[in-house]
């Protein structure tokens, strides 16, 4: 099934890996085409391409593998669904795909640069500030808790505040916060 929801039959093709090491297989959600690559890249966009398997190689053989395939995913589930350690920024930011959970602890204000809404639709990314700075958004596609209009603000210049967004595929609404 591809990511349009259409159904397809992916003609069979060999997985050619390089030895002694790690080789990531993914499939591309577009067109089903299977891949494979010692890079993260293709195994990093999570919009794009659907995790296979990560496999281990000798110089001969297979050592080991990881099934990493997830069947909600591939019926159009969120691709957040992992459980991810949160991380920390103490600075300006790029949301990475990894990361869900942001605990900001600055000593000034945070501008977090949230990825393009349209390419997660329904993806949730929580945010708090241990700090009592404001963290905002470097484009104007936040829509807070009371009204439609989107703008910059994420978090207001108090210790503990936290907001959870979600895309909505055009913004990044703000569904729960303090």
């Amino acid at each position: 099934m591809l990511a349009s929801g259409a159904l397809s039959q992916i003609a069979n093709t060999t997985a050619t890996m390089t030895a002694s090491t790690t080789n990531y297989i993914v499939s591309k959600k577009s067109d089903g085409a299977v891949s494979t690559s010692t890079a993260t890249t293709n195994w990093d966009n999570l919009a794009e391409y659907w995790r296979l398997y990560s496999v281990v190689t000798g110089t001969a053989t297979v050592t080991s593998y990881t099934d990493s395939r997830e069947i909600g995913r591939f019926l159009g589930g969120d691709a957040t669904t992992r459980f991810r350690v949160p991380v920390t920024k103490t600075t300006a930011f790029t949301v990475a795909d990894h990361e869900d959970d942001i605990i900001v602890n600055g000593s000034a204000s945070v501008t977090a640069t949230l990825p393009t809404a349209s390419a997660y639709p329904g993806r949730k990314i929580r945010i708090k500030t241990r700090a009592a700075y404001t963290v905002v958004s470097a484009s104007s596609n936040v829509k807070p808790l009371d009204t439609d209009t989107a703008g910059t603000a994420i978090l207001a210049a108090t210790a503990g505040k936290w907001a959870e967004l979600v895309s909505d595929a055009s913004n990044w609404i703000i569904m729960a916060g303090n």
